[in-house]
């Protein structure tokens, strides 16, 4: 027998629950908080209940079900997807090859399921296509596809969980029930969840067993869709229902910047409500997804002192452990990626003799397995290591040869729970490649929580799906945008469509109806005293977000159209107001001892820039060179960087050659271009050759070896533009000879008069470095030359000093004093040599002695007197002082000389300067 009650909102169901015998009947809900909210219920007048007193429909279905058909095993989604995904790979369809097809397929099953289900599928649908030809060509080989693999599933005894319902719409529910397979009576309390295939199953039972039926009911017809399944029931006389007297809402509408915003703004007003005497539990934090808020709610409320209910605790995925085992894992059976390669080799205690610097420009890029034998020793100790290599493994195969590779400092408690997750899902003998139950295994982590702790005391904090059971007095949603309130449905068919397979085959489909969790927050809202609706403009990640019509609607009820836009300021909240204190205030609070609290309000302050942090490791320079020079004064802390924590940044290896590796090859050739006597016509093959030596002298490595090909056909013909300005050059100026390529400079920095000086004493330091060229006319005069790429950089000697590019000045400084092997030299010329356009004008020619060297026709801001050159020189010595000054007392605290360009320094992650904290 049927019964039908009709409700305007949820709490109307009171009287019904108090004739509800949980003993004789089931009653049936959507989702787990309903659930566990009306079992506590039945508990208050019970010691016990049985356990099928309460149920979710997907519950009673998987009963019913398998109680009937105990040889079919149930799997989740997440299986189902990935069996898929497998099986289609023997499609020729080129749609099944492409990212996402087995879950796209996965949905388009699930609609069609009752279709696929019946016997007489094929011959009815291709009726249908023959007179819907259109229809065909835009989905009917995903119709085929889907044919075949539901007799996969089927020649397997596998049936995805979602897929039940519709099999026992088919006639199956009352054949079930009818053989003794489900007794008890039912309440059927779905709300706006109940679909078409659900309104056919109970209709079904309700003619074996006493079956009520809660219908929802809002007085808008825009529901009039969703709620279609209820009409299945139209022939059933509506029973008396009591009227509650439930106030009109006192809803207020507010708009924010971000959903972190909204977090503040609910905190305060929260502690608004409490403080006017409404207790935390009558009170309810509701969004359409509470997952996005949860972390964050639960962080401002522990400062808040509220507690709010929910369970803390951590994605399966998150955790140390299992992140090395899913690297190990993914490494023998997957594609290798740079983090799980790292993960794997450098979290546990491996014999991995290649130091990590080495080993991130390796493998920071990586594009497919063949870059894992870049270096020899990790390849193999990566491919080392035992794990079952069958192409096709069980499920109970995999799990086995899986856990072989659990870290011995794993907690048992995180593998006991993974390995209960795999369990539960399906039979032992399902069978994918061993690629796939690591994907598997990887989405089912993803999704799945460890959880820490529960909390069931304080304000609710709830989704959308779970609230209609609060009895609250005051709630706040958040998160009303118009992408979380309508949610995603599958587009391969239109309704139209479904309706007319329906209305010629008789076959059901499901609702396709998106406004579900719209009918929710208003049906919620109706009973409610106080409600604030909340709407925030971007999301965490700073996506633009829409309104929803539910907020647009309340908005327009309070606002103009020209208020619409306008944003709310936040409410503050404790830790608002923690962040306005001062540090001994907010140290006192967390409890720190006077120790800890000096330290800790030390360190902020330096952050902040209040105080300078005391030098450090003085004098513990025992050389510099150009290049440190110039870091110092770009900034001390790049200089610490580098030279005090030996921190490195070498260039990855990518598809792309770095600057670097291009640089030091073109360095190279040039080199060995001059080395010998000097010649114009090398041909294309002995440049070749002479990049292919150079190549393995300075060890470049290349991301891909197809990279090498045609970056070698461009420096052969840079190297011959190279030889044609030398042998033009050389025709101008005779008396050229390169007498060293890669000169190496070596001495001491006299502290007191800040000489270059050829021996080392107790007030000197080191000097040292490498200029790329040097050019003599053998009568004492020299120039010296530092290839560049290019030249947008690049300055005159006149703006050296003052944008602190002193490199060229102290090599010619050294080279004067005899730092080289070529003894004292009279610098005529230093000047920065452009590979790209052949151009070596940047710099400074000195006039007098320098004729024979360079270029002095052209007019230009580079040409310098003995006298000019010599001031030069001393104002650069007051350079080298600030530097020696600055290292003898360990001043390393940053002081960007161009604090626009610090967002863009290499060392800005680690770096505490105060505008960047």
């Amino acid at each position: 027998m049927l019964t039908r009650h009709t409700f305007t909102h949820p709490q109307q169901r009171a009287d019904i629950f108090k004739t509800y015998n949980p003993h004789t009947t089931t009653w049936i809900v959507s989702d787990l908080k309903s659930k566990l909210t009306l079992q506590k219920k039945c508990l208050e007048t019970a010691n016990f209940i049985p356990e099928n007193a309460v149920l979710r429909a997907s519950e009673l279905w998987r009963k019913l079900f398998f109680r009937g058909y105990p040889q079919i095993a149930h799997i989740s989604q997440d299986l189902s997807v990935h069996l898929i995904s497998e099986w289609l790979e023997k499609s020729e369809a080129p749609w099944s090859k492409t990212s996402g097809a087995g879950l796209k397929m996965f949905e388009f099953m699930t609609h069609f399921a009752s279709v696929l289900s019946h016997p007489a599928c094929h011959d009815r649908m291709g009726d249908w296509f023959r007179i819907h030809i259109e229809s065909y060509m835009r989905w009917g080989e995903w119709f085929v596809e889907a044919e075949k693999l539901w007799n996969e599933f089927r020649s397997r005894n596998l049936l995805p969980q979602a897929w039940i319902s519709s099999l026992l719409a088919s006639g199956n529910a009352e054949i079930l029930v009818e053989k003794g397979f489900w007794s008890q009576n039912l309440v059927i309390d779905l709300g706006p969840d109940l679909n078409s295939l659900e309104a056919e199953i109970v209709l079904q039972l309700s003619r074996r067993l006493d079956v009520t039926i809660l219908s929802p009911q809002l007085s808008s017809k825009q529901y009039e869709r969703l709620l279609q399944p209820y009409r299945t029931f139209d022939f059933v006389q509506e029973s008396s229902t009591k009227t509650l007297s439930i106030p009109q809402p006192n809803i207020e509408v507010r708009r924010f910047a971000t959903m972190l915003s909204e977090v503040k703004d609910v905190t305060g007003q929260v502690r608004e409500w409490i403080e006017k005497g409404i207790a935390p539990d009558k009170i309810a934090i509701v969004a359409p997804n509470i997952k996005y808020y949860w972390r964050c709610l639960d962080q401002y409320f522990l400062q808040e002192g509220i507690p709010l209910r929910g369970e803390r605790g951590t994605i399966l995925s998150d955790l140390p452990d299992i992140g090395v085992w899913m690297s190990e894992l993914k490494l023998r059976t997957i594609e290798v990626n740079s983090e799980d390669l790292e993960q794997a080799l450098f979290s546990q205690q491996e014999n991995v003799t290649v130091k990590f610097d080495r080993f991130k420009t390796l493998y920071s890029r990586i594009y497919g397995n063949e870059d894992l034998e870049r270096s020899p020793e990790i390849a193999q100790l990566v491919l080392s290591r035992p794990f079952m290599t069958k192409k096709n493994m069980t499920k109970r195969e995999f799990i086995v040869a899986s856990l072989s590779l659990w870290p011995e400092a794993g907690h048992m408690e995180h593998l006991e729970k993974v390995v209960s997750l795999i369990y539960r899902d399906g039979p032992d003998h399902v069978v994918l490649p061993s690629r796939g139950w690591v994907s598997y295994l990887t989405s089912l982590l993803q999704r799945s929580d460890l959880i820490a702790e529960k909390i069931d005391v304080g304000v609710h904090c709830v989704g959308l799906d779970s609230a209609e059971d609060l009895d609250v007095e005051a709630v706040f949603f958040l998160g009303l945008s118009d992408s979380e309130l309508r949610a995603y449905q599958m587009q391969r068919l239109d309704l139209g469509e479904t309706q007319s397979i329906q209305a010629l085959t008789g076959f059901l489909f499901p609702n396709t109806d998106n406004s579900r969790l719209d009918f929710k927050a208003r049906w919620f809202i109706g009973g409610q005293k106080q409600a604030v609706l909340s709407f925030p403009t971007t999301d965490f990640n700073g996506d633009t977000l829409s309104p929803s019509l539910l907020w647009l609607e309340e908005a327009l009820k309070t606002r103009s159209k020209d208020e619409l836009e306008v944003i709310d300021s936040p409410r503050l909240s404790r830790w608002d107001a923690l962040q306005q204190l001062e540090l001994e205030e907010i140290a006192k609070s967390r409890n720190l001892n006077q120790p800890q609290t000096q330290h800790w309000t030390s360190r902020i302050r330096a952050d902040l820039g209040e105080i300078t942090e005391p030098g450090f490791a003085q004098n513990q320079t025992d050389h510099l060179s150009p290049s440190s020079i110039e870091d110092y004064l770009k900034c001390p802390f790049i200089f610490a960087s580098k030279r005090l924590y030996k921190l490195l940044d070498q260039p990855d290896l990518d598809l792309d050659v770095d600057n670097s590796t291009r640089g030091r090859l073109i360095h190279k050739l040039f080199e060995k271009l001059l080395s010998q006597e000097f010649r114009y016509d090398y041909n294309e093959s002995e440049i070749g050759q002479f990049l292919e030596d150079g190549r393995l002298e300075i060890k470049a490595e290349f991301g891909d070896e197809r990279t090498w090909k045609f970056l070698k056909a461009k420096l052969v013909e840079l190297g011959l533009r190279f030889l044609n300005f030398e042998k033009s050059w050389r025709a101008r100026f005779p008396q050229t000879r390169t007498v060293l390529c890669e000169a190496d400079v070596q001495g001491f920095i006299n502290k007191n008069n800040l000489n270059f000086e050829r021996e080392g004493s107790s007030e000197t330091i080191g000097f040292k470095g490498f200029i790329d060229r040097i050019d003599t006319d053998h009568k004492g005069h020299a120039v010296i030359l530092d290839y560049k790429s290019s030249g947008t950089e690049l300055r005159q000697y006149n703006s050296w000093l003052e944008n602190n590019k002193l490199q060229l000045g102290l090599y010619a400084m050294a080279v004067e004093k005899g730092l080289t092997s070529l003894g004292l030299q009279d610098v005529v010329g230093a000047s920065y040599y452009v590979s790209r356009t052949m151009d070596r004008n940047y710099g400074f020619k000195q006039i007098e002695g320098g004729d024979a060297l360079v270029d002095l026709e052209k007019v230009g801001k580079n040409k310098i007197s003995i006298e000019e050159k010599n001031e030069f020189y001393e104002l650069l010595k007051l350079k080298i002082k600030t530097v020696l000054e600055g290292i003898e007392k360990g001043e390393f605290q940053p002081n960007p000389f161009e604090p626009e360009k610090c967002p863009r320094c290499q060392w800005n992650q680690i770096c505490r300067a105060p505008h960047l904290n």
